[in-house]
């Protein structure tokens, strides 16, 4: 009954529960502890785990319980040691298949009992199973206190059953909930970014981890930090948009609110431990990296971009999602440099572990990924795929290896690499407090907080501030159409489209969107979803709602010429059209999986538009609404976009989404949301002069034979019910001993010089003067958001607004210049280069680009209504 475990800092941590001690060298000594109680004896099985350390064979044992006999503690469950000595302290009493069990997180469909027999069984070689993360099943478990129990419990047996006990992380989808059944569901990334309001998402960010941790959960699958520039592409709704800084800004602000205040700047190498681990999840970033870029969602896609821009846009939020405390990242479907992600050596371990500093951080696969290494050709089998992955960098897999590591040592895998990944998955655990206190708190108070009213107000402000309001022309009463005049018991409304309420379960899949915690076989049913028909009823309306056409299916004859007769008795009619929703990788029209050639209405939505279109009489008091994952086209190369009175969109919107639309409708808030991703004429202006919206100086401007080079509705657009001003621009310079870590400051005055209260996001972009020289021959981006903040401007008031430009956001990638000296060195740096601040003058050009559309050239798109200044980089800052 001895229990043996071996520690080369023994002599400095004496344990006075061991019977004794054996150095048999000055620094390697051998405690041994006396198994007293009958538990004891009967549960500790004594194995022999041959380490290797510091150059001398050490014979480690372990027992299954978080106390050895007389109630020591074990050496790893020291909350005051640091974490990566818990790690390697933990890691010395392990077998290969333990630390293999550790490598797999998938969502589970099964009972606590079967999760954790499985756990047990992986731990001993017996089948692949899983004891690194799991998820509660929304198609099994219906709400948060069952979730909270289902992870109580399979916690409480991995204790009970593990020959070394260590807890199972609980990863939650939290793209923009709390990812579990019955958490609030807040606008999708897609409209959130069109609120251009960092203080709401960092508000929305507090919520979700919040509610993840009332569900169970300790990983959030979250921000995603992807920069969207193909609206081809399905997932584009759970993107912030199409421009590197403004994702940066979102992605930090959720890292932020979900992981804490008092956690920024914590996690580097994954070391640091978490404050207030109960009440904030870690964060795990998706989907690494260069998938925005994609017109298809497929493992195949060939990404042919050179590395300056996957450096100067697609890399720069990863970086910084680094610097800032992130603790783990998700690896992406898709090529990058001819290789896949899951086996890209250069962009795992050299860009991110090495330049970037994720160090001994975490990185996980998506779904499958690993095993399609095989499938698409990249690898021979599943043991070449296991470790393909594992030897570029990765740690975990979902929803687990092709091959059992454990199996593959000293064969096709070296044991530092499992002995790696399996270290960087423990040290979540112990970071995160898991050790410490894996249950999840069942208390009334904690339950409460789950879809409070407070969340519920803060989803509605966050619907209206993503509306953007991208067209308001005359109305029946010869004045712009919107705002609409108070909602009367007389005033008849048609909401026609069945994404408007018609159908009431289409409407509130499509505002809820994809990874919506709830659907439960595939019916969205536990939290109340407003949709646009409600939130009118709400207001005493006259409301009828009818169908008319569905994005899922073809036109019907009569279900069109309803709707129609519907609006034409009606004093207003709101036209709702877009994208359908669905809970995840389901046939839907935007979502994952979800990627389409045409930016058309689609289904039987364009028939319902064109017949719209062709009554004046309906017409002339239409206002569109559009609810979706992605910008829309119109019919005639969208020609007919100007005929329509006024056109919203609120992408997804979120269980408020009606009210938030309506709120905006009827002038209860001011419309202050501005695009995040083009709107381009049709799919053909997709990846040319016109979208995405930053392009080289150089750029040819020049029509199509069969369009003009603008986009409909640009990058910024957004109008108003009222109007601004931006004067007496100014900035600072930076100082002769300037670092990337410094910032300029510019300032501005933005006056409301019209009749309604409103918040503005005031923009600024940059752009390099100076003409490049034979130092410098390479062009810039003509402009590039380089700065933005939102503040509420009342009639007549004169605000002074200062934003912060980072230099660093300055950055241009060479790939000649001389890498700096990176955080984690031993991993590589991925490629040769750096970022370079170039010395010279810059132009900031600050406002809002409220009036960008009517612009009748690229150039004139950005001149907006802003006003501009000057300043200088005093030298030359490579990073």
């Amino acid at each position: 009954s001895d229990v043996i475990v071996t520690d080369p800092d023994v002599r400095t941590n004496v344990d006075p529960a061991a019977s004794s001690y054996n150095c048999t060298v000055p620094v390697v000594c051998t405690a041994v502890y006396r198994a007293k109680s009958p538990c004891e004896i009967a549960r500790l099985k004594i194995m022999r785990a041959h380490i290797v350390l510091f150059g001398l064979v050490l014979h480690g044992v372990s027992v299954p319980c978080a106390t050895a006999s007389g109630g020591a503690m074990l050496p790893w469950m020291d909350p005051a040691l640091p974490v990566d000595r818990r790690v390697a302290l933990l890691m010395a009493v392990l077998t290969p298949e333990e630390k293999s069990a550790q490598l797999a997180y998938s969502g589970e469909r099964s009972s606590a009992d079967e999760v954790v027999d499985q756990c047990v069984a992986a731990t001993t070689g017996q089948v692949a199973g899983n004891c690194g993360g799991i998820q509660c099943s929304s198609s099994v478990y219906l709400n948060t206190s069952q979730c909270v129990e289902w992870g109580n419990d399979v916690q409480r047996g991995l204790k009970e059953k593990m020959r070394v006990w260590i807890p199972a992380n609980i990863f939650c989808e939290t793209t923009h909930s709390g990812g579990v059944q019955g958490t609030t569901i807040f606008p999708m990334p897609i409209a959130l970014g069109q609120s251009w309001n960092l203080t709401l998402m960092l508000a929305i960010g507090a919520q979700q981890g919040l509610q993840a941790k009332a569900g169970g959960c300790s990983q959030a699958l979250s921000p995603v930090l992807q920069v969207a520039t193909t609206p081809h592409w399905g997932r584009m709704e759970e993107n912030f948009g199409e421009d590197p800084l403004l994702v940066t800004k979102f992605g930090l602000a959720e890292l932020t609110g979900i992981q804490g205040v008092e956690n920024v700047g914590l996690g580097k190498n994954g070391s640091d431990y978490m404050v207030n681990p109960s009440k904030h999840p870690w964060c795990q970033a998706k989907h690494y990296a260069a998938y925005g870029a994609f017109n298809k969602d497929s493992y195949t896609t060939p990404n042919q971009m050179s590395d300056r821009t996957l450096f100067e846009v697609y890399l720069r939020p990863w970086r910084e999602f680094v610097r800032h405390g992130g603790r783990g990242v998700m690896v992406s479907h898709n090529l990058v440099g001819s290789l896949p992600m899951h086996g890209n050596a250069k962009m795992l371990k050299g860009v991110l572990r090495g330049r970037f500093g994720l160090g001994n951080g975490y990185i996980g696969s998506d779904n499958e990924n690993v095993k399609q290494l095989t499938e698409y050709g990249f690898t021979s089998d599943g043991d070449d795929a296991t470790t393909v992955y594992m030897e570029a960098g990765g740690d975990q897999a979902m929803p687990g290896m092709p091959s059992n590591p454990a199996g593959l040592i000293n064969g096709t895998l070296a044991a530092t690499d499992l002995d790696r990944a399996a270290a960087n998955v423990l040290r979540t655990k112990f970071a995160s407090g898991m050790f410490d206190n894996p249950f999840s708190d069942t208390s009334s108070a904690t339950a409460a907080l789950v879809d409070s009213p407070t969340a519920r107000a803060l989803a509605r402000a966050a619907a209206a501030q993503g509306v953007v309001l991208l067209q308001n022309s005359a109305g029946p009463n010869g004045h712009a159409m919107l705002p609409l005049p108070p909602i009367q018991s007389s005033t008849r409304i048609a909401v026609i489209g069945s994404l408007g309420g018609a159908d009431a379960q289409a409407a509130r899949m499509a505002q809820v969107g994809g990874y919506s915690a709830g659907y439960g076989d595939g019916v969205y049913k536990y939290l109340p979803v407003v949709t646009v028909a409600d939130a009118f009823a709400a207001r005493g309306g006259n409301v009828t709602a009818v169908s008319g056409a569905s994005p899922d299916k073809p036109a019907d004859p009569n279900e069109v010429a309803e709707a129609i007769v519907a609006a034409a008795a009606a004093d207003y009619v709101i036209l709702v059209v877009g994208d359908s929703g669905c809970p995840h990788v389901h046939r839907c029209t935007c979502g994952e999986d979800a990627d389409r050639t045409s930016l058309l209405p689609a289904g039987g939505q364009l028939e319902l538009l064109e017949a719209v279109l062709a009554n004046p009489d309906v017409l002339s008091k239409t206002i569109l609404v559009h609810i979706g994952g992605r910008p829309m086209s119109f019919p005639d190369n969208s020609a007919a976009a100007v005929l329509l009175p006024s056109i919203v969109t609120a992408m997804v919107p979120g269980e408020e989404g009606g009210n938030g639309i309506v709120d905006v409708l009827t002038g209860d808030t001011a419309p202050s949301g501005r695009l995040t991703v083009t709107w381009t004429r049709s799919s053909g202006y997709i990846g040319t002069s016109v979208q995405p919206y930053w392009q080289f100086s150089q750029v040819n401007n020049a029509p199509w034979m069969d369009g003009p080079a603008t986009a409909l509705f640009p990058f910024g657009h957004g109008l108003g019910y009222t109007t601004f001003s931006f004067s007496e621009t100014t900035s600072t310079n930076t100082s002769a001993s300037a670092t990337a870590d410094d910032s300029v400051t510019v300032t501005t005055t933005v006056e409301n010089t019209g009749p309604v209260p409103s918040a503005v996001p005031v923009q600024a972009y940059c752009t390099f003067l100076d003409t490049p020289t034979m130092a410098v021959r390479v062009l810039r981006f003509r402009k590039m958001l380089c700065g933005f903040t939102k503040v509420m401007v009342q009639p007549g008031e004169a605000l002074n607004v200062s934003i912060e430009v980072s230099i660093r956001d300055l950055g241009r990638w060479d790939p000649d210049a001389t890498s700096p000296t990176v955080p984690n060195p031993e991993f590589g740096v991925g490629y040769s280069g750096a970022y370079v601040i170039d010395q010279g003058r810059y132009e900031v050009a600050v406002g809002d680009c409220s009036g960008a559309a009517s612009a009748v050239n690229l150039a004139d798109a950005f001149k907006c209504n802003q006003s501009t200044s000057t300043f200088s980089v005093a030298r030359t800052i490579t990073f």
